[in-house]
């Protein structure tokens, strides 16, 4: 776990506490702050409430459940990450309240603490720029749910020095994640392939090329791999690769996983019983997408 112990998170809604229960399954003391205390700790209740269910089909026991819920403190008090190793803000997609928090970080978190985003899509050097350590700011962008969800989207700002990113990523591998380095453009990796397909498809539905039935049945038969010879990403559909590669920041590879977790993602969340909202996350964070009418 390097030199990372113990960790901040800041927002108690879902992806704080995937966040919350991530960093502690990986054994790190997670300190969770809310605006309430109430709602801090309903976050900790439903970690709890996850772990009974996982208890009951045999995937986690009681004394991983005590463990993990034994290293989680909620409080509504920001000045309790002061001695965290690593603050994770995960609260509203707003950049001026983000960059009012880190500002007030600044005045907080020990001068050593790494302080780090997980906004899937804001610019993270104004965030960094508002601090007197813009060396230790960083994107760590986990995608929703966090405990299921393998891709981590590593933000490098121009400001962040190589043993902020380091440290980030190796965060990220000793959660059980593939960290994957990006700089710090608009939609990162996953929104910025994503953003582009769907505005493509709008147009498409209303220029008449294709009814959103059509995008109905096609739903789900798009797919990202991982080209073993370069480390970029390819946008497959039905076994042929479509005319579009990703090359990651600075030429870094992405960590080569297996094809079916990719292509399976999506059936295996719709099985375990995920909602449409949760199922539909999991395969944007696969690079998978799909469109739907409300």
């Amino acid at each position: 776990m390097s030199d990372i112990q113990k960790v901040g998170i800041l927002g108690s809604g879902i992806m704080g506490s995937g966040l919350a229960e991530v960093a502690a399954r990986a054994g790190y003391e997670v300190v969770v702050r809310s605006r309430s205390l109430t709602a801090a700790n309903a976050m900790i209740a439903s970690i709890d409430k996850g772990f009974a269910k996982a208890i009951e089909r045999g995937k986690a026991t009681e004394e991983e459940r005590a463990a993990v819920l034994a290293r989680i403190t909620a409080t509504d008090h920001l000045g309790a990450v002061a001695d965290c190793d690593l603050v994770i803000e995960s609260v509203v997609e707003d950049l001026a309240i983000k960059k009012a928090l880190f500002a007030e970080l600044e005045q907080i978190v020990k001068p050593s603490g790494i302080l780090a985003t997980n906004t899937s899509t804001l610019p993270v050097v104004e965030m960094a720029m508002v601090t007197q350590r813009p060396d230790k700011v960083v994107g760590i962008h986990f995608f929703n749910p966090a405990p299921m969800m393998k891709l981590v989207e590593v933000v490098r700002p121009i400001t962040a020095s190589d043993e902020t990113v380091s440290a980030a990523l190796a965060f990220a591998a000793s959660c059980g994640k593939d960290g994957v380095e990006v700089k710090d453009r608009a939609g990162f990796i996953v929104n910025a392939l994503l953003f582009p397909y769907l505005n493509n498809a709008v147009r498409m539905c209303e220029q008449g090329t294709a009814s959103m039935e059509t995008w109905r049945i096609c739903e789900g038969r798009f797919e990202a791999r991982v080209a073993p010879e370069d480390g970029c990403l390819e946008l497959w559909r039905e076994g042929e690769r479509l005319p579009w590669r990703i090359q990651m920041a600075d030429g870094a590879r992405v960590g080569v996983r297996e094809e079916k977790a990719w292509t399976r993602r999506r059936r295996r969340r719709r099985a375990a019983g995920a909602s449409d909202a949760e199922a539909r996350e999991a395969s944007l964070a696969t690079l998978c997408f799909t469109v739907e009418s409300d």
